[in-house]
C-alpha cells in the first residue's frame, strides 16, 4: 500500500498497516503492544505474535524463531501514525467510559478489543480497493 495515498493516511489502522510496510509479519502487527514500543529511543521491539489457526481462533506465541525476536528502528513516519493512533485510542476510551477493553496492544478497534490478523488483511484488502490498488498480500510486504 502506498504510504502517500490519502485514502489510506487518512485511514484509522494506517499506523498497524505500515507496520507491516516495515517487515513485520501480519502475526507480529497483531501481537504488538504498546509496551513493546519505546518513542523516546525510536524502537520497537517484536517479541510476540497472535496468529489465526483455521480462521477462527487466535493462538498468542512467541515470534516464529529466535531470529524474528528483533529489535527494529521506528522511521519516523511510522512513529508519527503510531504516535497519533495511540491519541486516537486513548479518546475512544474516554469516550467509551467503562465499555473500553484496555489490553495494552496496538492494534484494537474502537471498542478496545484487540484485532486478529483476519481482521487485518480484510481491512487492508478493503482499503486497497477503496483507494484503487492492486489486492496485494499483507505477507508479501514483508519481502518487498
Amino acid at each position: 500500500m502506498a504510504p502517500q495515498s490519502p485514502g489510506a493516511r487518512d485511514d484509522r489502522l494506517f499506523a498497524p498497516l505500515l507496520l507491516g510496510l516495515m517487515g513485520l509479519r501480519p502475526a507480529e502487527v497483531a501481537g504488538l503492544r504498546w509496551g513493546d514500543i519505546d518513542f523516546t529511543a525510536g524502537t520497537l521491539d517484536v517479541a510476540n505474535t497472535r496468529t489465526m489457526i483455521g480462521n477462527a481462533r487466535v493462538l498468542e506465541k512467541d515470534t516464529k524463531s529466535e531470529a524474528g525476536e528483533r529489535t527494529l528502528p521506528l522511521p519516523e513516519p511510522v512513529r508519527l501514525a503510531l504516535l497519533g493512533f495511540q491519541v486516537l485510542q486513548e479518546a475512544e476510551r474516554a469516550a467509551m467510559g467503562s465499555y473500553y477493553v484496555a489490553s495494552g496492544y496496538t492494534f484494537v478497534d474502537q471498542l478496545g478489543e484487540v484485532m486478529s490478523t483476519r481482521q487485518l488483511r480484510e481491512h487492508a484488502y478493503s482499503l486497497m480497493a477503496k483507494v484503487g490498488l492492486r489486492k496485494v498480500r499483507l505477507y508479501d510486504a514483508r519481502h518487498s
